[in-house]
């Protein structure tokens, strides 16, 4: 028996109804969605994207450049707001320090914040300012919808593991034709091109 997502799928398919009326449908389905979170063209046969589906409604995947330039923008707003919080709190002896945390404080402001920030900005907005800045958003890579936040947590530190063999993890972006790096096939997300 075909579930009301596949209904509201083929009446779009086959033109009895609009993309306004589908994005109707699918809120009373689930009332949490909103139309702009529907990030993923219908399907006539299924209601969500298999592992090699590239079907995006709203302009297709984001690729390494625009994903590093996000990255870089992230960066450099977490270091404005924490470095000149750690030289107020520590003064100018955190900068000659070799430690690698220089007390609890420091810990929380350069480890616990950044993790905090950015998957809250992910749950919240679906992008960091970054991703937002080049239009991205990081969606659910089967059904295009927010992913749990347990699903970004995990995302968050499967960085570490594109990351560790030389960024290889996130080069990977270059040649998938998802443009998934390591860290979004571990955790099941994809970064999809988002109207404004």
């Amino acid at each position: 028996m075909p579930t009301a997502r596949q209904i509201a799928e083929q009446r779009l398919a086959s033109g009895e109804i609009d993309e306004f009326e589908f994005d109707r449908i699918i809120r009373q389905i689930r009332p949490d969605i909103s139309p702009e979170n529907v990030m993923f063209e219908p399907s006539q046969n299924n209601s969500s994207l298999g592992p090699n589906d590239t079907r995006i409604l709203k302009g297709g995947f984001v690729g390494f450049w625009k994903r590093l330039a996000a990255g870089i923008v992230d960066t450099l707003l977490i270091l404005l707001v924490t470095l000149p919080v750690l030289l107020v709190v520590y003064g100018s002896a955190y900068w000659e320090s070799d430690a690698l945390v220089y007390g609890w404080f420091d810990f929380l402001v350069s480890y616990v914040f950044p993790i905090v920030f950015t998957i809250y900005c992910w749950k919240i907005y679906q992008a960091t300012p970054g991703k937002y800045l080049v239009s991205a958003a990081v969606v659910d890579a089967e059904s295009g919808l927010s992913p749990s936040t347990s699903r970004l947590t995990l995302r968050y530190f499967a960085y570490f593991i594109s990351l560790v063999p030389f960024g290889l993890g996130f080069l990977w972006i270059v040649f998938d034709k998802r443009k998934q790096g390591w860290h979004d096939k571990i955790a099941r997300t994809v970064v999809v091109n988002k109207k404004r």
